[in-house]
């Protein structure tokens, strides 16, 4: 089997190279370019699996970088790992905002960085393939899978289907049309604020199957700014709580 190759745009620094050198003993190949500009010219080259691009680098910032390869017809479905000493909340939600799948921090510990990198080409590769069958379903655990992730990946690939999350007492619902989230319940909670609710468990199961369901529609605003507007609510009641 082919090896997956793992694309860095990045600053060289002593974490970067134990990341790349765990990547490689798990069985990627790392191609490393230190210009954001070179970086765009090898990804349309190679097409790598995942892109790792630094938040500051020479050439192209991590948010236009962002930006360009999700406006890319061949890149478009590539994950993107940022990589930041520290982002503040506006610059967190600006990386969504363009694309980002996934932050990570220096202090991440590098056996973490790689469970999350592993776990992202997973989920990308179960909701890409052309073979799914339209109820085949796809399944995992809130402790390995952030809620938010899920979320993106679903709208980016532009499914259909019905997502169900099983937490503790509670269950939930979110129905997708095409990528855009249009129905989300959890007991008595409704809407957006139904989404708001489900994206803070942190345990739990999920399962995605890919089926039409008519519902009445409880959410129009546009998916991405939904999670946005949530994760931005989120932020500030943490704040709030500090």
């Amino acid at each position: 089997m082919a090896k997956k190759t793992i694309l860095f745009i990045m600053n060289e620094s002593e974490y970067l190279s134990q990341l790349k050198e765990n990547l490689e003993l798990n069985g990627f190949e790392v191609i490393a370019e230190y210009n954001g500009r070179d970086g765009y010219e090898t990804a349309r080259k190679i097409k790598p699996a995942l892109i790792i691009a630094n938040f500051q680098i020479s050439g192209l910032n991590g948010i236009d970088l962002c930006y360009m390869i999700r406006n890319s017809p061949t890149l478009s479905k590539t994950p993107i790992v940022l990589f930041a000493s520290l982002l503040n909340k506006d610059e967190r939600i600006e990386s969504y905002r363009n694309g980002a799948d996934d932050i990570l921090l220096h202090s991440t510990d590098v056996r973490e960085a790689i469970v999350r990198i592993e776990n992202l080409l997973l989920n990308y590769e179960m909701l890409t393939k052309d073979n799914l069958k339209p109820t085949q379903s796809l399944t995992g655990k809130l402790s390995d899978f952030k809620l938010i992730e899920i979320l993106q990946l679903l709208n980016l690939n532009q499914k259909t289907g019905i997502l169900t999350i099983y937490h503790e007492y509670a269950d939930g619902q979110i129905i997708f049309n095409n990528g855009e989230i249009t129905f989300a319940l959890v007991q008595e909670t409704n809407g957006e604020p139904a989404v708001k609710k489900m994206i803070e468990w942190e345990s739990g199961i999920f399962i995605f199957e890919q089926d039409f369901a008519e519902r009445e529609k409880n959410i129009s605003k546009p998916t991405m700014q939904l999670l946005l507007d949530c994760c931005q609510e989120i932020d500030e009641s943490d704040s709030q709580g500090k």
